[in-house]
């Protein structure tokens, strides 16, 4: 808590600020201490005044006779205990909810509290005594920590869902995830107002469960629409945004761009074995959609299938080449050696590839190669 001068006994009662209430306290006191931070968390306009505990003012011992702080004033309502202030002001107040709607963690969350609330005397006794140990301070860490270990999470309640900024669409998504940096260079591409939330794939939210019950990535959350599938993403946002038109407008080139990506989606779902296993051999499939990649940009002529700039079909396939060499790197296998035959369509991808990652949407969300194998051997192992 910041340092402010202590109200002492003989000064006059400051007025309520308009809009805001007001913490009475002592910046050293845990109880005061636990009100300031959920005031904060949930953003309510707030004011912290400090009072003086050896010469309390005669005004604050109206307000609480038992002269203990913290005290809440609202202006209609004044509060003087720390656990019914905190609830009172989760209950009463907007922002995202802090405590959870699941009968079960809910009622660990009080036994919890119970525990940590009985240990007062212990804990200014363990002040005192440097060799002081309880049995009820070593139980109530113990129960906190199983309790952590059993729900998985970062804290105790999970996580909070971040409140949408005004004028911005939400991107919730993981860093290393092709389907998310589809979209991610999309709303980079168009200069759409964005940010973006990492998601705890192990242990997702209870409140992204809501937004996508399949709980996977990437989910857009514009405010008003929330959509869950990467391709539908990107079409919607170049449908209902401006900036340049990243969909071609040419009847023959939009068809042929819907069979890329068709073809390319089959190739997506079996790129994970070429992780998994060394001697994966592709299937018809995959070969048939690199040969009409590559026929495509030959025919084409262009820089990128796009044309002169990245479209949305360039954009829809690329993480994918980002990643093409790490499964090479995981097997130790080296570069693929190409027949002289087919150098020339080579040259044209490999042309295509570094053409694309001096692209700014490119360069804002790839990883390195080493960065992709070294996640990619933190999986494997996670997986055995």
């Amino acid at each position: 808590m910041a340092r402010s001068q202590s109200r002492s006994k003989g000064s006059a009662q400051p007025p309520l600020e308009p809009g805001k209430v007001r913490l009475y306290g002592f910046e050293y006191s845990p109880y005061v201490q636990r009100v300031h931070m959920v005031l904060i968390a949930k953003n309510i306009p707030h004011d912290v005044k400090n009072i003086d505990l050896k010469n309390k003012p005669d005004w604050f011992l109206k307000l609480n006779p038992a002269g203990k702080v913290p005290v809440l004033d609202t202006g209609d309502k004044v509060l003087t205990e720390s656990l019914e202030i905190v609830v009172f002001l989760d209950k009463n107040y907007p922002g995202a909810s802090l405590h959870t709607t699941d009968p079960e963690k809910s009622a660990k969350n009080r036994e919890i509290v119970e525990k940590f609330e009985g240990l007062r005397k212990e804990f200014h006794e363990a002040i005192k005594d440097k060799d002081y140990h309880s049995p009820e301070t070593i139980s109530s860490l113990s129960l906190l920590h199983s309790e952590l270990e059993k729900r998985g999470t970062t804290f105790l309640a999970g996580s909070a869902q971040p409140p949408l900024e005004p004028g911005k669409v939400r991107l919730y998504g993981f860093a290393y995830s092709p389907y998310v940096q589809r979209v991610h260079m999309v709303l980079i591409a168009k200069n759409i107002p964005h940010d973006v939330k990492s998601i705890d794939l192990k242990n997702k939210p209870d409140w992204f469960l809501k937004l996508n019950p399949a709980g996977k990535v990437p989910v857009l959350d514009t405010g008003d629409k929330v959509l869950t599938e990467s391709l539908d993403i990107v079409v919607f946002l170049d449908k209902n945004y401006p900036g340049t038109p990243l969909r071609s407008t040419d009847p023959e080139k939009s068809a042929k761009d819907k069979e890329i990506v068709k073809k390319f989606e089959e190739y997506a779902k079996e790129f994970r074995q070429f992780f998994t296993d060394k001697d994966f051999t592709p299937s018809e499939g995959t070969r048939a959609f690199f040969s009409l990649f590559q026929s495509e940009l030959e025919k084409r002529g262009t820089t990128f299938l796009g044309g002169d700039s990245p479209g949305l079909i360039d954009y829809v396939i690329w993480p994918w080449f980002e990643r093409m060499k790490v499964a090479r790197e995981l097997h130790g296998k080296g570069d693929i050696q190409i027949p002289e035959d087919k150098k020339i369509k080579a040259a044209r991808v490999e042309a295509w590839k570094n053409n694309m990652e001096q692209q700014k949407a490119v360069k804002e969300t790839m990883h390195t190669l080493e960065e992709h194998v070294r996640f990619a051997k933190i999986r494997l192992q996670n997986q055995k």
